[in-house]
């Protein structure tokens, strides 16, 4: 999979978004992880990458996360934040 997906080594994209939960069981195999080689991706307006304090697999994805965890609630925001400017660059060929 490493070798199809590339990997950690996934780092040439554009408009593509990562999140993970601080207790997320998936984050070490993530660009988020503290194991991978160049360690964690670097955040960027092309990439983002953000993890959640005290959050889990997912926690952004259910919008009532936010009401009780305000890590949640700014992650959302700034995702539908950027996914607006993203939409708003978009030109149709």
């Amino acid at each position: 999979m490493n070798a199809y997906t590339q990997g950690w080594e996934f780092t040439n994209s554009t408009r593509l978004w990562w999140t993970n939960g601080q207790y997320d069981p998936w984050r070490d195999v993530t660009m988020s992880s503290d194991f991978r080689p160049d360690g964690k991706l670097h955040s960027t307006n092309a990439h983002p990458l953000k993890v959640i304090p005290g959050a889990y697999h997912c926690s952004d994805l259910i919008t009532m996360n936010g009401v009780v965890n305000a890590g949640v609630q700014a992650v959302q925001d700034a995702e539908v934040a950027q996914i607006v400017k993203w939409v708003k660059q978009f030109k149709p060929s």
